[in-house]
């Protein structure tokens, strides 16, 4: 055989190992699963809050009016004190329409008082709370136990829980509508379109308090003899009720 024969076929028989070599390493490799890239699309979350509101009249009466006293010895205050203060009770407690409770109770010196004759003198004070939804009862009560030595300490009108618990679907209800015309709104403002509320949060039915609310200040005396019932005007209460909720909204 001649030297370029020899050489012809150690090349073929090269080629052929590394051919039979390559065939072998793709039947051992595991057969590869095709990856597609799926892109996202944006989603905006949106916060909103509604409020809804109505009025309601006010249908409660709170009173509260002190037992108050003064004197150089706080023991003879303090009997003063219980003495008028049973009777104050007592007399309230006659009608049924009322709810009788007491509140604060202090006898105190007035060291930092800058009158001298009023540095040895004890003062004392009992307060007693008076509520109904029978005003005329309350407004009389009031009159007859200032007449009693009483003095006027706050007065004011308020919805009852049972009234605000019953406006508490019809509001849910009106917040709910009105969250979702605005979310519609905005979605079409921002030219996306809503997928979904992630949250929504509902509050409870609340009276909201401020300058409408009818307060009586403290008096500075008291009334001798019999006393009018005071004047007032239960008027109405602002009755709010709040939702939020997370918008989910896409292109």
């Amino acid at each position: 055989m001649s030297i370029k024969s020899i050489v012809a076929s150690s090349v073929l028989a090269v080629f052929v190992a590394l051919t039979g070599f390559g065939l072998a390493l793709a039947a051992d490799k595991p057969p590869q699963t095709e990856v597609k890239l799926i892109k996202q699309v944006d989603r905006t979350e949106v916060q909103l809050s509604q409020q809804a509101e109505r009025l309601e009249a006010r249908n409660r009466i709170a009173v509260k009016l002190n037992v108050e006293a003064r004197g150089n010895n706080a023991r003879q205050i303090q009997l003063e004190i219980n003495k008028r203060m049973t009777a104050a009770i007592a007399k309230a407690q006659s009608i049924p329409s009322i709810t009788v409770e007491t509140g604060s109770y202090s006898v105190s010196r007035p060291y930092n008082s800058q009158n001298e004759k009023e540095t040895d003198r004890w003062r004392g004070m009992q307060t007693l709370s008076l509520t109904s939804d029978d005003f005329e009862a309350v407004l009389k009560l009031a009159g007859e136990l200032q007449g009693d030595g009483l003095v006027m300490n706050d007065m004011r009108f308020f919805v009852a829980p049972e009234t605000l618990k019953a406006a508490q679907d019809e509001l849910t209800t009106a917040a709910l509508k009105m969250l979702k015309d605005r979310t519609n709104h905005i979605a079409g403002d921002l030219g996306l379109k809503i997928e979904r509320y992630k949250t929504i949060t509902i509050g409870n039915a609340s009276e909201e308090f401020g300058d409408a609310s009818r307060k009586v200040g403290k008096a500075v005396a008291t009334v001798a003899g019999k006393s009018a019932p005071p004047a007032v005007a239960a008027g109405y209460a602002l009755v709010t009720l709040q939702v939020s909720a997370v918008a989910i909204m896409m292109q």
